[in-house]
């Protein structure tokens, strides 16, 4: 399994599928790429995106501070 921090400013937010789904997908890319580094996470793809990509569509929806804190591959 993976455990991500992804943060945002609002409960709005927090609680929208998109965003859910977006935390989901950087669970995958971890899941996939356990040594990666945070640069090498976000060029990782999902459905045909890279991370960076479904960052920025989240950051244009919803304009509000959206950030990976923290992540870790759990055994």
């Amino acid at each position: 399994g993976a455990i991500v921090e992804v943060n945002c400013e609002t409960d709005f937010v927090g609680r929208n599928e998109e965003f859910v789904a977006f935390a989901n997908a950087i669970c995958d890319a971890v899941l996939a790429t356990p040594y990666a580094s945070e640069d090498e996470l976000w060029n990782a793809s999902h459905d045909g995106k890279t991370l960076a990509n479904l960052r920025d569509e989240i950051l244009a929806k919803f304009s509000e501070k959206i950030g990976l804190r923290r992540y870790a591959r759990v055994v």
